[in-house]
């Protein structure tokens, strides 16, 4: 395998045997620390070889190597003649260390220059289970074998996972050189390792220095702290756990991981290290032998070279740690799509060790690159910015001859309006076709054309590019990802081995055709008709993107054949495909098809018939498709078989042939209104009715007996008046075909809802399933159905639902399990378990539960594969989109309760039922005397009225209220039953009050009635729309009873709320019922909002996995709060955490400011709903959990989301580094505040910073931040940027639109805040120029005569850098600017345009 790195890819290049050797044997494991790298005083071939080589490998002016100079041509000149200094004349260098030779070229590395022992930051390109391909500075390539990628003490341990999960492509790595491969004399491939104890070779506990960043692999784990191990003796490294919360995954034994030193102590051999590099090494001297690639190092620029990077090695030349002499690359001085990368003289830089040459001194190169600063991968950005294969429009930014172009690419992704500038870099031999030369005007900077994407440069952070014409045309082929298994491809045979051959679909893709997949029946070797050159047809059988491999076949029968397997989901059953024999076993054979799709033949099916061989293709029979399990069940007999292009005719024509029949099929649907509803017949169950459809057809429905009314008391009363008016008969399905002509009829005054168009009795048959039963058509007469088809709300397919909605329901049927319930059609229902019924523990759900009941039903989830939903009628508020549902449950509950009283009007007669009812209206005083003292509370009897009883509960009464048997008392009614002659009543003072100041003012107007012992309670004051605040006093199946203290009333709201709760809860009245004893009775909607100040208890979870998903309320118990994070519990087995984020709701990016912990208690109960569940491993403070397990919650208590909604909101809410894309608004933490930088959290475990022209576009707040900003304060944020690979995050306190602007009058320009940075002497030949940074991290430029309004001597010493100013924007970065200063905003400090005056 040769490696071309002027093409920036590899090839297969066959090599004769013996033709290719080791420049020098590799170490051996019990070796290395005598691997020589040229340490200080180290003997052996490094410092020999670099006795005739200079330390950054200068090049006479033609390009060629030259001697390295003396020590004294730095100051005498040619020929070492000491060149005399004229009196006065100043020294060119102003301070540091002299350099150690005269270097007017810095020229790339280049493999010829690489030696044994070089070390480099590397970042990985590719990953196999055997090899890493890295990228290597300079766009080489370098190899990793599995056994180097791993440390040899712990390979062991870590040889189980896979290379993939321990090095994703992207990430940055330490590799030293341990071989290279000579091919004729000439190096063509870098044999690496990124073992740590290669690249930490000559390192002592004594010679460490703080922010060293050195590689680790993890050698132990204790209970607080990492251990790891440097592969140096006596030398032990800790990490706290806490850290790793910025890892995508907790590193396991074995991994190697990339530390900085924070603190050594050298009696022990303990280092104390940290994920995080971001401060250099001290700039004290040090020796050579300690330089370690990857450490941050500060640099002095002592030489800044310039000209046409085509003859001239353009960079900078620079000194640090005291003599040392290091070389930044032009290419590494700036990333190209960077605009601002100007350097002068004696300038102090912070840079990265990018490669250090083993010699005398060692050659040391640097790197600038912002991305290598930060240690940031390149992974994402970089693959989500462009794929291999997209076209780009390039522009030139310089060339090399004999190496290639740098460009700045502009790309559109979908979904993004703005361009997106990324750096590449097209080889030489990609510039044109082989045949040919590129012209000259092509390689000229600023020439723009069109370019296409071939790989990724990880490490330089740039795109690997082409624009030969040939590469450029359709249909060309230069990655694997382009293809799909079953797609056909044809190509050359290039390689024929003994395991099959090598298939060339273009340049840059190869197939491999194994030798099982060249002909229909497999051969012993490869056949004779496959020769180099050959043309060769295939099919893709699986393609590898993360290998960037693919298979092929050549089998004749699957190359032919036009349908292709790629999914067991795509079979059917009888479907006849192509596959190949891939497996035979004891129960049977394995076929294969293509992208892993696969099926069984039956070891019974193949003893009838021929049994295939290993490798045969065959052409099988589906049998059986399990859709559940993805399985296929395959048999060789083809007699019933069909193609795939028969049977999707066939399904077409049934699909037509169905939607014909249900167009031409007559009859009413679910969903349409029944009118004209007269009753027919009354059987014991329901009634048989005849009524009109919309078309003014007559029909014959059935409504079962709970269908007569929402209120399944009243539906039992209208059943029996029909059936004391009617008669009760057996009813058969054979009624549903006669006409009841003649039949006596009893009218019904509502109009139904058709359930179902077809129901019969009992279980249904054959018959009746083909239609020869005659069936009724279903019918419901609840107002609740009647309500919602009347505003377009009737569910009558599942299509309908959608999940965290609430409706209008009822019970279809009540199991052991739980129940199935109804939303509209019959045919549409779900499943609610037993946990979700109540709020309670229920142990059988007949106790709570009734067939026919109405309920609200809130829709957790939809099956669609079943046709059916997950339910749960457990109490919740309703979401805002549902509010109409509220109005439909009041409306409801009045027309139950008016025919509650019709009913009681035509039992008892009109004028008993209107005393009785005036008696005992809703609010109504009585005088009452103790009966008896129960647990529950007081059990009242009325003088002068047998047969009447009054109970007053416990929770009606006040809580100092104390009576004795026979003791004379008075209360209010809350509600009557007048079978059971029980009256409910209360004895809170606020509704007697009332009643009794109402009662004396209403003496006057009427005379009071003699003998009854009560008085009429006055006309209700409360208006229809009027919002009250209300308290609960009595819960009924039917409705529920509420009273309010202010203005004093009983209300009435339907049961499908909270049960119980302490504070008032507002809610509205719906309607005032006038019935008929003339007292009114107000209906109010189910109330919402509010909350206790006690929480109550914490109800026990025993099943989390089945109880609880993404949304679902939950108390839990307060146990701490530590930090941003409040820490909670509940039974059993279940951990909770809150972070500060989530309990607000705020608007733009910038508002907020409010602590929400401040003032909690570290006690009680909360409330909150559930955002994600995940299980982990029970700790030793885990007592109470059974097993070894404990569940974490994550919980959110933000006002918008505790309503319910569907589960996408609820999984959008947990924040993760994937969805944190720039311009995002999110809610963040205050975590610390410092002079410059505020450090916030959007969740635990993800901080950001906030730089301080981000913070506010207040000068007098930047100017004290820690005085405006506190801990734990929560502020909506704007998302600047994310890379999740290194877990860095900048956050901004601005709006993106604003971004600090504001004008003032008479000021035409934006006004901005800005740092000044530095300032420049005659940059361009365009003078004094004042570089500033703007928020978002952007840069602006002033020109001189921008800094003041009058000329000034020495302008640049009025200005002091470091501050803050506010400037004027003359031209933004979005718009055209000068060559030299594109992406920089051009700014004025001008007083006349920032302040409207001349200063």
């Amino acid at each position: 395998q040769a490696c071309c790195p002027d093409e920036g890819r590899f090839r297969f290049v066959p090599l004769p045997i013996g033709a290719f050797t080791m420049v020098k044997r590799r170490a051996d494991e019990d070796e290395e620390e005598t691997f020589q790298r040229g340490r200080p005083g180290g003997a052996g071939g490094a410092e020999e070889r670099a006795s005739a080589r200079p330390a950054s490998r200068p090049v006479a002016e033609d390009g060629g190597d030259e001697p390295a100079p003396t020590s004294a041509d730095v100051s005498t000149g040619k020929k070492g003649k000491k060149k005399p200094r004229k009196s006065g004349e100043e020294e060119e260098d102003d301070g540091g260390e002299p350099l150690p030779q005269e270097i007017r070229h810095v020229n790339r590395l280049r493999l010829s220059d690489i030696e044994e022992g070089t070390v480099f930051v590397a970042a990985v390109r590719e990953v196999n289970e055997e090899e890493l391909t890295l990228n290597l500075p300079y766009n080489l390539l370098g190899y990793c074998q599995r056994a180097q990628a791993l440390e040899a003490s712990a390979a062991s341990e870590a040889a189980r996972r896979s290379l993939m999960e321990l090095y994703p492509p992207g990430k940055l790595v330490i590799a030293v050189v341990t071989a290279i491969v000579e091919l004729n004399g000439k190096k063509m491939r870098v044999e690496v390792s990124l073992r740590p104890a290669l690249a930490n070779a000559g390192l002592t506990a004594e010679s460490l220095q703080q922010h060293m960043w050195l590689p680790a692999f993890v050698s132990g784990e204790e209970e607080h702290v990492l251990k790891l191990d440097f592969g140096v003796e006596k030398l032990c490294g800790l990490l706290k756990k806490k850290e790793l919360a910025q890892l995508s995954s907790i590193p396991e034994v074995g991994n190697i991981l990339m530390v900085a030193v924070q603190a050594v102590n050298a009696a022990s051999g303990t280092v104390r290290c940290s994920l995080s590099s971001s401060e250099p090494i001290s700039s004290d001297p040090i020796e050579q032998g300690l330089l370690k690639a990857g450490t941050l190092v500060s640099v002095r620029v002592k030489k800044v070279i310039t000209g046409d990077s085509n003859k001239v090695g353009c960079g900078l030349v620079t000194n640090f740690c005291g003599s040392l002499c290091g070389v930044v690359h032009l290419h590494h001085q700036a990333s190209a799509v960077a605009r601002d990368s100007e350097f002068k003289k004696n300038q102090r830089v912070t840079a990265r060790i990018l490669a250090v040459v083993p010699g005398s001194p060692p050659a040391v190169h640097l790197t600038l690159l912002p991305h290598l600063l930060d240690w940031t991968s390149q992974g994402d950005s970089l693959t989500l910015a462009a794929s291999i294969g997209d076209r780009l429009d390039g522009e030139i930014l310089d060339f090399k001859h004999k190496f290639g172009i740098r460009l700045r690419c502009q790309t559109v992704k979908e979904g993004k309006k703005a361009k997106i500038e990324l750096p590449g870099f097209c080889a030489q031999p990609r510039l044109a076709d082989p045949d040919s030369e590129p012209p000259a005007s092509s390689l000229v900077p600023g020439f723009s054309t069109t370019y296409r994407v071939l790989a990724y440069n990880f490490l330089d952070g740039l795109v690997m590019l082409t624009r030969r014409p040939a590469d450029l045309e359709e249909g060309v082929l230069v990655s694997v990802t382009e293809l799909s298994p079953g797609q056909h491809v044809s190509g050359t045979v290039t390689r024929v081995a003994d395991h099959g051959i090598f298939v060339q679909l273009s340049d840059y893709v190869t197939g491999h055709v194994h030798l099982r997949q060249l002909t229909d029946v497999p051969l012993a070797s490869v056949s004779k008709r496959f020769t180099v050159g050959a043309k060769c047809k295939c099919r893709v059988m699986h393609v590898d993107a993360v290998r960037r491999q693919i298979s092929l076949t050549a089998k004749k029968s699957l190359v032919k054949d036009e349908f292709q397997l790629t999914d067991n989901s795509k079979a059917k059953p009888n479907m006849l495909v192509t596959g190949y024999v891939s497996g035979i076993h004891d129960y049977g054979a394995i076929v294969s098809f293509y992208g892993g799709a696969f099926g069984l033949i039956p070891a019974k099916d193949m003893e009838a018939e021929e049994a295939p061989a290993l490798g045969m293709a065959i052409r099988v029979r589906v049998a059986y498709v399990d859709k559940k399990r993805s399985r296929l069940i395959l048999s060789l007999n083809l007699d019933k078989g069909k193609s795939a292009a028969e049977l999707q005719d066939a399904a077409e024509a049934v699909a037509a042939s169905r939607g014909a029949e249900k167009k031409e099929k007559s009859g009413v649907q679910p969903g349409a209104t029944a009118s004209k509803v007269e009753v027919v017949r009354c059987g014991e169950d329901g009634v048989v009715v005849r009524f009109q459809d919309p078309e003014g057809k007559q029909l014959v429905g059935y409504i079962p007996l709970p269908h007569l009314s929402d209120d399944l008391a009243v539906a039992a009363a209208r059943h029996k008046a029909l059936a004391d008016e009617l008669g009760v008969v057996a009813l058969t399905n054979d009624a549903a075909a006669e006409s009841f002509e003649d039949a006596a009829t009893a009218t019904l005054p509502e109009d139904g809802v058709v359930l179902a168009r077809r129901y019969v009795f009992g279980r249904p048959s054959k018959d009746a399933e083909n239609g020869a039963t005659p069936g009724f058509v279903l019918l419901s007469l609840k107002a609740s159905l009647r309500l919602a088809l009347e505003e377009d709300c009737f569910v009558s397919k599942l299509s309908d639902l959608k999940t965290g909605r609430s409706y209008a329901g009822y019970i279809k049927e009540v199991k052991d399990f739980g129940a199935l319930v109804c939303v509209g059609s019959w045919r549409v229902s779900g499943i609610v378990h037993k946990h979700q019924v109540a709020a309670k523990f229920v142990e059988k759900p007949s106790d709570e539960l009734s067939p026919g009941q109405s309920v609200r039903v809130l829709v957790t989830g939809i099956d669609e594969e079943k046709s059916r939903f997950d339910a749960d009628l457990r109490p919740c508020p309703v979401a805002p989109s549902d509010a109409s549902l509220l109005t439909r449950e009041a409306e409801s509950l009045r027309v139950a309760l008016s025919q509650r009283e019709d009913l009681a009007k035509a039992t008892l007669g009109k004028k008993t039922a209107k005393k009785r009812l005036s008696l005992l209206s809703p609010g109504a005083m009585l005088d009452a005397e103790v009966k008896s003292v129960e647990n529950y509370g007081l059990v009242l009897s009325i003088p002068g009225r047998e047969g009447l009883t009054a109970v007053a509960l416990k929770e009606n009464m006040p809580e100092a209220f104390k009576a004795q048997e026979g003791a004379a008392v008075k209360c209010a009614v809350l509600d009557f039953d007048p079978e059971s002659g029980i009256a409910d009543v209360s004895m809170q003072p606020e509704l007697l009050c009332a009643t009794s100041s109402s009662a004396g003012a209403s003496s006057s107007k009427r005379k009071s009635k003699k003998g009854d012992g009560a008085q009429e309670a006055e006309a209700s004051p409360l208006q229809e729309g009027q919002e009250i605040p209300v308290l609960p006093a009595l819960q009924k199946k039917a409705y529920t009873v509420l009273w309010c203290k202010d203005p004093p009333a009983v209300v009435f709201a339907p049961p499908y709320g909270v049960k119980r709760w302490k504070e008032p809860r507002p809610t509205t009245v719906h309607s005032v019922l006038v019935g008929s004893g003339e007292v009114p009775r107000v209906i109010v909607c189910c109330p919402a909002g509010g909350k206790d100040k006690k929480g109550g208890k914490v109800p026990r979870i025993l099943r989390p996995e089945e109880e609880l998903q993404a949304g679902s309320p939950i108390k839990m118990r307060i146990r701490s709060i530590r930090g941003l994070q409040v820490f909670c519990t509940a039974p059993v087995g279940l951990r909770g955490h809150l972070h500060a984020t989530q309990f607000l709701d705020l608007g733009a990016v910038g508002s907020g400011g409010e602590n929400p912990l401040e003032g909690m208690r570290k006690t009680g109960v909360i409330e909150a709903r559930m955002l994600r569940m995940q299980q982990r491993s029970a700790g030793p403070e885990d007592t109470e959990v059974r097993g070894d397990k404990v569940w974490h919650l994550e919980l959110s208590c933000r006002p918008s989301l505790m309503d319910p909604k569907d589960t996408s909101e609820y999984e959008a809410a947990v924040i993760r580094w994937s969805n944190l894309k720039a311009g995002r608004s999110i809610a963040a933490a205050v975590l610390s505040v410092q002079k410059n930088t505020m450090w916030m959290e959007v969740a635990p475990g993800i901080k950001g910073r906030v730089t301080l022209l981000d913070a506010s576009a207040d000068l007098s707040v930047l100017r004290s931040l820690t005085e405006h900003f506190h801990t734990g304060q929560v502020f909506q944020t704007r998302v600047l940027r994310a890379v999740s690979s290194q877990k860095e995050l900048d956050l901004s306190l601005l709006p993106a639109e604003e971004k600090g602007v504001h004008k003032g009058k008479g000021r035409p320009h934006p006004i901005r805040l800005a740092k000044l940075q530095k300032i420049e002497e005659n940059v361009g030949g365009k003078g004094m120029i004042a570089t500033f940074r703007l928020p978002e991290r952007r840069r602006a430029t002033a020109h001189i005569t921008e800094l003041f309004d009058v000329w000034a001597k020495q302008p640049g010493k009025r200005l002091k850098v470091g501050t803050i100013y506010e400037v004027a924007v003359l031209r933004d970065w979005d718009e055209d600017a000068p060559a030299g200063f594109e992406g920089r905003a051009e700014v004025s400090l001008r007083p006349s345009l920032v302040h409207g005056r001349k200063e």
